[in-house]
């Protein structure tokens, strides 16, 4: 079976205490849910044995020209408060993450990294994604739904994924993933 560990959003603006949409609580429950250590743990053993990685973040253009066209309160708010502009320390990915320089790091400007028609050219030929990341109840669970859509085995490691809180990440962790993808803490997986 190939594998591709796909690593979402882990950019400075959403996890980093300091980011600008850090108010909404996913950097503590990044640590809470010890998601950067853990999926640091993955991505060496995926390095170790050749496996793909893809990084994927969101980012936009310097006033947002990418939302113009968006009504959804979700991507104004983006808008309205400059969050994860290109080019700046937002949006690049945590400095525990860094991706080498060939690895291949995708920019999306929506939830679901299906988004960018990319993602799924860099899946031909991989059997099952991998999916690391931020936040579970969003862009975790979107690209889950989707990749199941299209025909792809899915894995989540659980301790490698957070939300904004506990709450969030239960929920989508015991009521919406398991109907599409297998979820898995870092350790199980790496012990296979």
């Amino acid at each position: 079976m190939k594998d591709a560990l796909v690593l979402i959003d882990f950019v400075n603006d959403i996890i980093n205490e300091k980011g600008k949409v850090a108010k909404f609580g996913t950097p503590t429950h990044v640590i809470q849910q010890n998601a950067i250590a853990n999926t640091k743990k993955v991505l060496e053993d995926a390095r170790t044995k050749g496996t793909k990685v893809l990084f994927v973040r969101v980012g936009f253009s310097e006033g947002h020209p990418e939302l113009a066209d968006i009504k959804a309160p979700f991507y104004q708010a983006h808008k309205a408060n400059n969050w994860l502009v290109l080019g700046t320390w937002g949006t690049e990915i945590h400095e525990d993450l860094k991706p080498l320089a060939n690895e291949v790091v995708l920019t999306k400007s929506r939830i679901n990294p299906f988004t960018n028609p990319e993602f799924e050219n860099e899946l031909k030929g991989i059997d099952r994604i991998v999916l690391t990341g931020v936040s579970t109840n969003l862009a975790v669970e979107e690209t889950v739904r989707t990749a199941a859509a299209k025909g792809f085995d899915v894995l989540v490691l659980e301790d490698c994924c957070a939300s904004n809180n506990q709450e969030l990440h239960e929920f989508s962790v015991r009521n919406i993933l398991p109907k599409f993808c297998t979820i898995m803490k870092s350790t199980d997986y790496l012990s296979k």
